[in-house]
């Protein structure tokens, strides 16, 4: 029996669609036969909709902000910052990083496969909110 992607749930009544499934750096896609059951074909093509659209801006951005926060103690401390202005910045750069994964919660391909897509996005929007919290202790109790 099919497995839905966007539930995990194995059952009689998945559907085979057609999508255009991008790769994990939101580039060029491929095309993928997925199952799902009917109800929540909109919701999948929507979800793989936004990856499309917004995937490869996501990827370069979680890229930028990682390196900021590499960038930030060294030179900020080749600059004479102190170590409170380096904190503030690294928990502000954590709190942009957390936002990001709340506002665009793209899972990994292994997290889809193993938990489906619905749940696979409440985990990330999860974790975001864990990161955002993260980084607010950072700024306001670091350094």
């Amino acid at each position: 029996m099919p497995t839905c992607l966007w539930t995990n749930e194995t059952s009689d009544r998945p559907v085979p669609v057609e999508l255009d499934v991008p790769s994990r750096t939101g580039g060029a896609g491929s095309e993928r036969t997925v199952y799902v059951l009917p109800e929540h074909e909109a919701d999948l093509r929507a979800y793989v909709g936004r990856v499309a659209r917004y995937g490869r801006t996501f990827f370069v951005a979680i890229l930028a902000i990682t390196a900021l926060l590499v960038a930030v103690p060294l030179v900020g401390d080749a600059a004479g910052w102190s170590d409170r202005s380096i904190a503030a910045s690294v928990g502000l750069g954590v709190v942009a990083l957390g936002a990001l994964i709340v506002a665009f919660p793209f899972a990994t391909p292994e997290t889809v496969g193993a938990f489906g897509v619905r749940t696979s996005v409440r985990i990330a929007r999860v974790l975001g909110g864990i990161t955002v919290a993260l980084g607010v202790w950072i700024t306001a109790f670091v350094g």
